[in-house]
């Protein structure tokens, strides 16, 4: 059964994003304080890491208990799932390409999931729960990654995360086709039932749409790396 009554910013919307924020917040603070040498921040990421795991697992476990699991549905071929998987192997391995991809898709596409979710798609209660957590575990891992890593954005990753967004895309677009049904993985084959003055237009102009926007939005969130190697730079050259 769907989970009922649930309104964009209603006042439990609004208490799940005000769960996020803090979640995402804590972890890294927390790991900014007790992370003071490399045994202890192993530890850390360790336990963040079969946290995230353990999270996934009863998530398709809770899915399993309401419906039974179908292509069409449940494969992790979402932007959102690639982002959690690209940061919970950043985590461990601490690899640029794949910070920087969940950087501009984590901070960009999971918190515009956090903020404009389609309200009416969840099994149950419990179903709601991992959504935000799974969205606030990329968002967490990211700012783990900058604030207790020093990893930081370098030049190009704009260009190199859109190349790889799109090869994504153009691998997952026809996996949509062969499933057909209701499949629509990186909402490739319709827009999301979500509230969102961003998704203008019907297929495909939507997708062209959004192309320019994640540039834009990515640009963005580029700018405080930009800044700071600037500033970085300036300072060299004196």
């Amino acid at each position: 059964m769907k989970v009922q009554g649930l309104t964009l910013f209603d006042s439990t919307h609004l208490a799940y994003i005000f769960g996020c924020i803090v979640f995402c917040i804590a972890v890294p603070f927390l790991g900014k304080i007790y992370c003071c040498n490399p045994e202890s921040k192993k530890k850390w990421v360790t336990g963040l890491v079969w946290f995230t795991v353990i999270q996934e697992v009863f998530d398709y476990l809770n899915r399993m208990q309401v419906r039974e699991l179908n292509l069409e549905l449940d494969l992790p071929l979402h932007l959102c799932h690639i982002a959690l998987l690209a940061s919970t192997i950043a985590l461990y391995n601490k690899n640029m390409i794949l910070f920087e991809s969940a950087y501009f898709w984590g901070i960009g596409a999971s918190f515009q999931a956090i903020l404009t979710p389609d309200m009416s798609d969840f099994d149950n209660n419990f179903s709601l729960v991992t959504f935000y957590l799974h969205h606030a575990l990329i968002i967490a891992h990211v700012l783990w990654l900058i604030v207790v890593e020093k990893m930081e954005c370098r030049q190009g990753s704009v260009f190199r995360t859109m190349v790889i967004t799109n090869i994504c895309a153009a691998v997952i677009y026809p996996i949509n086709l062969i499933i057909g049904g209701k499949a629509n993985y990186m909402y490739l084959i319709d827009k999301p039932p979500v509230n969102n003055p961003l998704l203008m237009g019907e297929w495909p102009w939507y997708i062209l749409n959004l192309e320019i926007i994640i540039i834009l939005y990515m640009g963005l969130l580029y700018i405080p790396f930009f800044l700071k190697n600037f500033k970085s730079t300036a300072l060299d050259q004196t």
